[in-house]
């Protein structure tokens, strides 16, 4: 596995496309979740969601991956594009087209397997918080 490749995917996920200053707060989120991920961090991973709802399809899959003995590394998003769609204060809902990055499931033998690569994806992010506290609260 590459570290390089993971960390252009990292950087892919801060850095990426953006219309509006909130991509980039949806942006860091995203690599704090992949840091839960590659770390095994459930705890981490919920402080990335709104409620335990938000979180609950990306925590099932660390409890899988875990559980047969593998982390998850590299898993950022690539941006296509990103707007806000609709803004308040506490609340922003974004339009956003990304793909999973090149990512790797890795064993605690440090052996590697690539995970599929899929297609581009158009969705609406929803963040609750406000400055310095933003959360995802809902992707569809």
């Amino acid at each position: 596995m590459p570290v390089l490749t993971v960390w252009i995917s990292l950087l892919a996920t801060l850095l990426g496309p953006a219309d509006d200053p909130e991509c980039f707060i949806l942006g860091s989120l995203d690599v704090a979740r992949a840091q839960a991920l590659a770390d095994v961090n459930v705890t981490d991973l919920q402080r990335v969601y709104a409620t335990d709802a938000a979180a609950a399809r990306d925590r099932r899959v660390l409890e899988r991956y875990a559980a047969r003995g593998y982390r998850i590394v590299g898993a950022g998003m690539i941006r296509g594009a990103c707007q806000v769609v609709e803004f308040d204060p506490g609340r922003v809902e974004l339009a956003v087209t990304e793909r999973l990055a090149p990512s790797w499931v890795v064993n605690a033998a440090g052996e590697a397997q690539r995970l599929p690569t899929d297609g581009f994806t158009q969705r609406r992010v929803v963040l609750t918080g406000g400055e310095g506290s933003w959360r995802i609260a809902s992707v569809r």
